[in-house]
């Protein structure tokens, strides 16, 4: 039996025939087997499609046809039926659907050609306020609300902390409780959203982005980047008796560890990108290990002994970094006692514009020397481990390597602290 009452159609058949059976029209679903009673109160939406792919299609001469169709699916909880019939057949295209357009509501919009049958449900009256989505429960005719973030109650009527405003009570979520803002960020709360007003060199909603210019290179030397420059800008680094070792978190590959031995150091191709002339700043974290000392960023090459711009940990386990202008002269070091057996954030520069060299380690300014202005010698390759013509080696773990062409003030370089850590 088919009825159309208020733009609702009524569905009822048995799949035996039950003599003196009444549907109760104020029902909205029933799928019985075991009574052998079947029927569905649909709802339609003329001149809508909801998008989905469908249980079933098929060819159907009513709409009738298609509701029957779908309450005699369990699976069917709406379906799409053409608004009009083809010229052939005169038919209309029927597609029974696994979802309905409450749980789907980004899928549901106008259609010229299609009409969408929904099963009655309370999620029929829009009960749901404030954007929420309503969840229709067929078996009890009931529903409940998913609230948007910031809403609560029965029907996502009320903000979550009583506030007042214009003399009204309502409540308001303070969106700041889950500490949503990254890298020292403050965050602001707002009626259903919040702000985040992030630090110097840092953006993006959360501050998540770190926000320093200059990186020209970026070798994490981990297991997941091996010796590549994580930005693809530089040659790959050509790695030799060197192993992969825990990383400053403790986390296996994070790092590589270099042997203090004459064929153990890891060589960067310079074909013109580590070639800064004239600011620089290097940023590594090390992990020395014993009394050795050697190279920890060394520019030259691998068939001449000539000094050019380099790091190394010094006798007596000093850092030290030492400029050097492109005609070979050399200039006063910065230099700082390194603790061997444990990790270093460290960073070293060179700023053209007023001539001065820096030694930062975990942070904090350890040295600073006024060097003059020159181009520095960045001409040529870059050796962590060994320098030709020394029989000094560098032995201990190295890992997030960071090349820039300017010169980082201690703000940036706490900032980039997380870029390409191990």
């Amino acid at each position: 039996m088919v009825r159309i009452l208020n733009a609702i159609v009524f569905l009822s058949f048995s799949n035996t025939k039950v003599s003196g059976t009444e549907v109760d029209g104020s029902k909205t679903l029933k799928r019985d087997r075991k009574d052998g009673v079947n029927y569905v109160n649909f709802v339609s939406h003329k001149f809508s499609f909801l998008d989905l792919p469908p249980l079933l299609s098929a060819l159907v001469s009513t709409v009738g046809e298609c509701g029957v169709t779908c309450v005699d699916n369990p699976s069917c909880f709406s379906f799409n039926c053409a608004a009009f019939s083809d010229n052939v057949h005169r038919k209309m295209s029927c597609q029974l659907l696994p979802s309905d357009k409450y749980n789907k509501s980004t899928k549901f919009s106008s259609s010229p050609t299609f009409h969408h049958y929904s099963i009655k449900s309370r999620c029929s009256s829009n009960p749901c306020m404030n954007n929420a989505t309503c969840v229709a429960n067929y078996d009890d005719y009931k529903y409940s609300c998913e609230c948007a973030p910031g809403y609560l109650g029965k029907d996502c009527e009320a903000l979550h902390s009583i506030l007042a405003l214009f003399g009204l009570s309502f409540l308001d979520i303070d969106e700041c409780f889950s500490n949503p803002c990254l890298n020292g960020g403050r965050c602001v709360d707002g009626i259903n959203k919040y702000h985040c007003n992030c630090p110097s060199y840092f953006t993006g909603p959360r501050c998540e982005t770190i926000d320093v210019d200059g990186l020209v290179a970026l070798y994490p030397f981990n297991s997941a980047y091996t010796t590549k420059d994580m930005l693809g800008s530089q040659l790959d680094g050509i790695a030799s008796n060197v192993q992969l070792a825990t990383g400053p978190k403790g986390n296996a590959g994070g790092s590589y560890r270099f042997m203090g031995t004459s064929n153990s150091y890891i060589e960067l191709p310079n074909s013109g990108g580590l070639d800064t002339m004239y600011s620089l700043t290097v940023v590594m974290w090390i992990y020395p290990e014993g009394p050795t000392d050697g190279p920890l960023f060394n520019y030259g090459t691998s068939t001449s002994n000539l000094w050019r711009v380099h790091f190394w940990i010094g006798t007596g386990g000093n850092f030290f970094f030492r400029p050097a202008d492109r005609q070979g002269n050399m200039y006063s070091s910065v230099t700082s006692p390194a603790t061997s057996g444990q990790w270093h954030y460290v960073a070293v520069s060179y700023d053209y514009n007023i001539g001065v060299a820096r030694l930062w380690i975990d942070g904090v300014e350890k040295g600073k020397e006024t060097v003059g202005v020159f181009q520095l010698a960045t001409d040529l390759n870059v050796r962590i481990g060994v320098k030709t013509g020394d029989a000094r080696y560098f032995k201990g773990r190295v890992t997030g390597i960071q090349v820039y062409n300017v010169a980082l003030n201690r703000d940036q370089i706490m900032a980039v602290k997380t870029r390409g850590e191990g």
